[in-house]
């Protein structure tokens, strides 16, 4: 079934495969957040932003599973209360992460939107503030309904940005905030933005550089090579262009990427860095890790802050 906002894959009563279409994500600068008023009223909340990967729970009677944004079953389980209606909960599953296990959230689901009640999809179209309303009812009223490692994510009031900033990604080393409207639907239209106090962008990997002459890594991998998908000039067509060479790997990771260089062509990696330039690059970029829940052809220029720095 395909309904535009997701598609989900049925075998008998079991759901196979489910993909849920997302809203677009905007990124900007948080020296840029006190001057953007707009984002500063009572029709905009703020979330943590983890470093976990975004995840589509999907419970039906007593069992739920995971899915990932392209589709990947990630978990699946049975829940103690017997009968649950029908729902989908999406969040951030903190799966294979360095930053859970340092944070000791290791395989905490943080649900923050409700897109599906009852066998309704259409109850994703409602805004954000009354979809947030009747999730937080339900986990507050009837816990059981839900596994026991979902947790609501937690909001706040956009007045107390400075504050919560300061907290939790200053002090304690989460990645960023989300700002949202709460009027909004979910729906690709939407637009949300992330602020990130370190940023990060995905590139498909489009080989690699070897090590400089002369030095000790002369005969291995020197550096990743990035690409995004860029749309011609005739804006028919799009092309994966080389825009950055990416660093900072570990003697281990040279010597895998090395022995299987045409295995990781063609496959999603993630870059940290401080800011990311007009053309893509990012600055000081350094390797995070391969993604397996990314395809290829979401990494284009839409990652690009619309704030992004002209790079000479």
């Amino acid at each position: 079934m395909d309904y535009g906002r997701y598609t989900q894959l049925m075998m008998g009563t079991k759901v196979r495969k489910m993909i849920i279409n997302r809203p677009k994500f905007k990124e900007i600068k948080r020296e840029h957040i006190t001057d953007a008023s707009a984002y500063m009223d009572g029709e905009y909340v703020i979330e943590p932003k983890m470093d976990g990967i975004w995840g589509a729970m999907h419970i039906k009677d007593n069992k739920y599973q995971i899915w990932s944004r392209t589709g990947q079953l990630k978990q699946e389980g049975e829940i103690p209360k017997p009968i649950n209606p029908p729902m989908c909960i999406l969040g951030e599953f903190m799966f294979g992460s360095n930053w859970a296990k340092k944070h000791d959230k290791v395989g905490q689901f943080f649900a923050f939107d409700l897109v599906m009640w009852d066998g309704d999809w259409d109850f994703s179209e409602k805004p954000l503030k009354e979809r947030r309303d009747v999730l937080q009812a339900l986990m507050d009223s009837l816990p059981a309904m839900f596994p026991d490692f979902v947790e609501l994510n937690q909001q706040w009031d956009t007045f107390q940005i400075n504050g919560i900033w300061e907290n939790l990604v200053e002090k304690e080393g989460y990645e960023g905030l989300m700002i949202k409207n709460v009027n909004d639907p979910y729906a690709i239209e939407t637009e949300w933005i992330k602020v990130k106090y370190r940023t990060d962008i995905d590139y498909v990997c489009m080989g690699f550089s070897d090590g400089g002459e002369g030095t000790k890594y002369e005969d291995t991998v020197g550096s990743i090579i990035g690409g995004l998908y860029k749309y011609t000039d005739d804006d028919r067509e799009r092309e994966l262009i080389d825009v950055c060479h990416v660093g900072g790997l570990t003697v281990a990771q040279r010597d895998l990427f090395n022995k299987n260089r045409d295995y990781f062509k063609g496959k999603v990696f993630t870059a940290k860095g401080f800011n990311i330039f007009d053309s893509g690059a990012i600055r000081h970029g350094k390797f995070k890790s391969f993604r397996t829940d990314k395809e290829a052809y979401d990494c284009d220029m839409s990652q690009v802050p619309s704030d992004a720095e002209y790079m000479p």
